[in-house]
């Protein structure tokens, strides 16, 4: 019979409990995945399989054709956290259904899955649940399952062991499924299924695992955890085309971390993922605490006001780590951290790229005259250095509408890392990024030249738009020479930070020094979080993921292997921000007398007071 008329028999109470086949589900049946319907759902559907085998092999060729319908109608857990419940459900979360579907994709596709989660995502049971399915109704497959030791694999009366788990959720299937499949056919780290020819096979993580393997998929459990990983890790490479490596991280090296990073697919299973954990979301800061749920907190709850997502959950888990940020990190927050704790919020920075995230409107290069520094011309090129959130103008220029800002941050230009500038539209209290320029290939110098001609570029010809830039190392320092001898002179000039009245040093650039960095960073942050920095740089976006806060304050980009990328682009970001915070108040007799009150320090001045007027700024 024909999936597309399957289960449509009499209307029963298992019929009437089955909704429609979802369009977005290729005609697959999705069964009800509220707990208490599903749970009324499977004991309709057990009572009317027990004496009608043609029901019986149509509901097998569901599970056959799609593992989410054995799992949402066949898989039952234990429930750790209730003594005395029994098995309930297994009726995923949404999270848990994208890493389903995603593992059964990877298992198709030969390729590697790796998995990144959460303490209690319930991703053992999702490889126990997987591997039972594929005993039962995928001939011939043969899965390796492998942890710790002996016990952490195989160990009966234990739960947390992986074949226990196997074992747990085909002993609640019923009768007419196992098919052949008995206790004869169960023997030490082993389970067979003689029918079909399939076997699960169990494993300590050592050396030479797998060996001659020919494996369908390997499930890899905890391996973060496991010392011999690095030196196994080649055998089970080449003992299965997909490998399916999953732990909680510990620290961005070893075994665990080589297999993830490796892996062509990856998903994580962070906290905020699953609801039982979310109860009471929050976010708070010395500013005011921003409730993201119905919960009703107590008027004494002590809110913990460091910026960060947070609930119920999770503050419970914070005392009990007595703030240990590596520890909550990691095993929360599934992050590969070597010494500190995640700078940007993962879950903020994947409701911008949600929200704010666009593809850029032009893409291209900047042709300016290399002696002048104006610029000539816009080349629109696909996958350009130059990207734009704002149209050109049939001249090939910008439309200069407006005030800007730009932010750099120069790298030596040897290709081992970007020189980026960032450009910002001033919108009354908000900054939106409107340009975005990334190249690995030029020197300070040259990007210097590159720059003032951006710089005019947003703001006209005979004008600029203010300019900050990291004023720290050698190359900020060639970078900063270059640009003032080629007489740019609206540059940002730092400001004593820890005075009242904020006067200028007479320093030109941002200083990100271990004793400023935080500060520049942190109004950064707190502005992208209130929505006043508006980023539809998707690029700009995800490197956001991978900045850092040590226990002593500092604040580093973990970098990703294979990736040329050190955070170039935010660090940009906050320069730019940081810049035009006092594009309100030009302050040109400051500047002046920065300057040194001489003759050149007055032209500096009313040649900058003379642009501001005519652009308005």
């Amino acid at each position: 019979m024909p999936t597309s008329s399957l289960l449509l028999s009499e209307p029963t109470a298992a019929t009437l409990l089955r909704p429609s086949p979802s369009s977005s589900n290729s005609g697959i049946f999705c069964p009800p995945t509220r707990i208490a319907v599903n749970y009324l759902y499977r004991r309709a559907v057990l009572l009317e399989a027990e004496s009608d085998p043609v029901f019986q092999q149509q509901l097998m060729q569901l599970c056959a054709e799609d593992p989410m319908f054995f799992f949402d109608t066949f898989v039952w857990t234990e429930d750790a956290e209730n003594v005395g419940v029994g098995p309930v459900p297994f009726v995923a979360w949404p999270k848990q259904r994208v890493v389903i579907r995603g593992m059964d994709a990877a298992i198709k596709d030969r390729v590697n899955f790796g998995l990144v989660k959460c303490r209690r995502a319930g991703a053992s049971w999702i490889g126990a649940g997987r591997a039972a399915r594929d005993l039962l109704f995928l001939p011939w497959s043969k899965i390796m399952m492998h942890s710790r030791t002996s016990d952490d694999v195989d160990k009966p009366g234990q739960p947390k062991s992986l074949l226990w788990k196997v074992d747990f959720i085909l002993s609640l299937l019923p009768s007419w499924m196992w098919q052949g499949y008995g206790l004869r056919d169960r023997t030490d780290l082993n389970i067979r299924n003689p029918r079909i020819g399939s076997v699960i096979e169990g494993s300590t993580t050592q050396k030479d695992m797998g060996r001659g393997g020919g494996y369908t998929w390997i499930w890899g459990d905890e391996g973060a955890s496991i010392r011999e990983m690095e030196e196994a890790l080649d055998s089970i490479l080449s003992a299965t085309g997909c490998y399916i490596p999953v732990s909680t991280p510990r620290g961005a090296s070893g075994g665990f971390y080589e297999a993830y990073h490796g892996c062509q697919r990856q998903e994580t299973m962070p906290w905020y993922e699953f609801p039982p954990q979310t109860r009471g979301l929050y976010r708070a800061s010395q500013d005011g605490v921003q409730l993201l749920d119905n919960y009703r907190f107590t008027k004494d709850y002590p809110f913990i006001r460091d910026s960060r997502l947070r609930s119920l959950y999770f503050d419970k888990k914070w005392i009990e780590c007595r703030g240990n940020t590596r520890r909550i990190a990691q095993e929360m927050e599934c992050k590969f951290l070597g010494s500190g704790w995640d700078y940007f919020d993962h879950m903020a920075i994947n409701e911008f790229v949600e929200k704010t995230a666009l593809p850029p409107l032009w893409e291209g290069e900047l042709i300016y005259d290399d002696v002048t520094c104006r610029p000539l011309r816009l080349v629109a090129r696909s996958g350009g250095p130059l990207r734009l959130w704002i149209k050109p103008m049939g001249d090939g220029l910008l439309d200069r509408v407006g005030r800007f800002v730009m932010g750099s941050d120069i790298s030596a230009g040897n290709g081992s890392s970007d020189s980026v500038n960032v450009v910002l539209a001033i919108e009354d209290e908000n900054r939106r990024k409107v340009g975005e320029y990334a190249r690995s290939d030029m020197g300070p110098e040259r990007f210097a030249r590159l720059s003032i001609a951006m710089t005019y570029l947003f703001a006209g010809v005979d004008s600029s738009c203010l300019h900050g830039w990291d004023l720290l190392g050698g190359t900020g320092q060639a970078y900063g020479n270059e640009v003032m001898a080629k007489g740019s002179r609206k540059v940002f000039m730092w400001r004593n930070e820890k005075k009242i009245d904020r006067p200028m040093t007479g320093t030109i650039g941002v200083h990100l020094g271990a004793d400023f960095k935080p500060m520049v960073m942190g109004a950064y942050r707190e502005a992208l979080y209130a929505g006043r920095f508006i980023d539809s740089s998707l690029p700009s976006l995800r490197q956001h993921d991978n900045f850092e806060e040590d226990p002593n304050g500092l604040i580093n980009f973990r970098r990703i292997p294979g990736s040329l990328s050190h955070g170039d682009i935010v660090i940009a970001n906050a320069i730019a921000y940081w810049s035009s915070r006092d594009t309100k108040e030009p302050a040109e007799r400051e500047i002046a007398a920065a300057a040194g009150g001489t003759s050149m320090g007055q032209r500096i001045s009313d040649r900058m007071s003379a642009e501001r007027k005519k652009l308005n700024w």
